[in-house]
């Protein structure tokens, strides 16, 4: 059964503050073993973002390199790739 309290604590969730505030509870409740394995993994996730952003810059210089005459700072003339 649904109680009032429990859709006052629902509606105190639907803000950005409280979603924020029931993250921080739900993370306070983990163990520790399980608050370290999230850190590594957002480690882990924010590497693999910093890898494709590079990946997808060096891709955009390299295509926008052909799209003009003058070769992108890094293409030496005469160089392919």
């Amino acid at each position: 059964m649904t109680t009032n309290k429990n859709i006052d604590s629902a509606w105190e969730e639907t803000s950005w503050k409280g979603h924020r505030r029931a993250q921080h509870r739900a993370f306070f409740e983990l163990s520790f073993e399980d608050k370290l394995k999230a850190v590594e993994e957002m480690a882990d996730f924010a590497r693999e973002m910093i890898k494709a952003r590079q990946h997808t810059e060096h891709s955009t210089i390299h295509s926008e390199a052909h799209l003009t005459d003058t070769p992108a700072p890094h293409i030496k003339p005469g160089q392919t790739h």
